[in-house]
């Protein structure tokens, strides 16, 4: 727990921070051993069941989201939810994030049967421990609308990226990071339904955000920009496009890897982008988001 302690800071998130990602990457093995090991029997206090819960689910958030490591990082969520429904009761708001991060897991792997449950279970303790006007349930919202977003539900999406964005903005200030990426999301609804003059503002705002609040080399900056040349290029602005969607390869590949699913994605809308370019008559539909 010490060693722990000392490599990762309080306070330390390892889906943003960009500076824990390389002593996750030197200590992953280690961490991961670690959490193999590491017990929260019943005769070790609340406290320190938390604390390595905790510690159990940033190693699998990590995993998760910045190495797109779904076999490993699956198991440590489940075990981190187990410890905590353990240690806290099946009804604290800890409880709830952890929820909110498996449910993502099986999102990404395309098991939204899977995802939705768990996600409707972590909005009503949110709500219930929190009330409903807090960031923590727009997190949640945002969550639930990304997973019937990718079901194709936008009528479902819709209303849940928008309360997100209004809690939010009221919560947090215009400005914030988390603001960022409701606005980000709700666009992609929008763009979803070709409402793409809806979409475009509110991708620029969210760049904007990100860039001065998390850098412009940031992986959520990679994304925006992705997300923004997918709009002008479904309204045939290529030109337009083709630099936003350079800037967006270069970013993911430099900070997440080659390998990672986000930078192929990214690599394949550039490759469609410049393809159409050459070739305009023989490509009429712009990259996917």
């Amino acid at each position: 727990g010490k060693v722990w302690d000392h490599i990762f800071p309080a306070g330390t998130d390892p889906q943003s921070d960009i500076a824990s990602w390389q002593q996750y990457k030197q200590w992953g093995d280690h961490l991961l051993a670690w959490c193999g090991y590491a017990k929260a029997d019943k005769g070790v206090g609340s406290d320190t069941q938390q604390e390595i819960a905790n510690r159990i689910n940033d190693l699998a958030v990590y995993l998760h989201f910045v190495t797109a490591n779904y076999a490993h990082a699956l198991p440590l969520f489940k075990r981190a939810l187990d410890i905590l429904e353990a240690a806290l009761g099946k009804d604290h708001p800890e409880v709830a994030s952890c929820l909110n991060n498996l449910a993502m897991v099986y999102k990404e792997k395309g098991e939204y049967a899977q995802a939705l449950p768990l996600l409707k279970r972590a909005l009503t303790i949110l709500e219930a421990a929190l009330g409903k006007d807090h960031p923590h349930v727009a997190a949640s919202l945002n969550n639930l609308a990304m997973v019937y977003k990718a079901q194709d539900k936008y009528v479902q999406a819709l209303p849940l990226n928008q309360r997100a964005l209004a809690i939010q903005e009221a919560a947090l200030g215009k400005d914030h990071p988390h603001v960022a990426a409701s606005l980000n999301n709700l666009a992609m609804v929008y763009e979803a339904q070709s409402k793409y003059a809806k979409a475009l503002p509110l991708l620029e705002r969210a760049l904007t955000i990100w860039e001065a609040k998390l850098g412009e080399n940031h992986p959520h900056v990679a994304k925006c920009l992705n997300n923004l040349a997918t709009c002008y290029g479904a309204l045939g602005k290529h030109t337009q496009a083709l630099p936003l969607l350079e800037r967006s390869y270069a970013i993911a590949k430099s900070v997440l890897g080659e390998a990672h699913p986000d930078t192929q994605n990214y690599l394949n809308n550039l490759t469609s982008c410049k393809q159409h370019l050459a070739h305009p008559t023989q490509t009429k539909k712009a990259p996917p988001p």
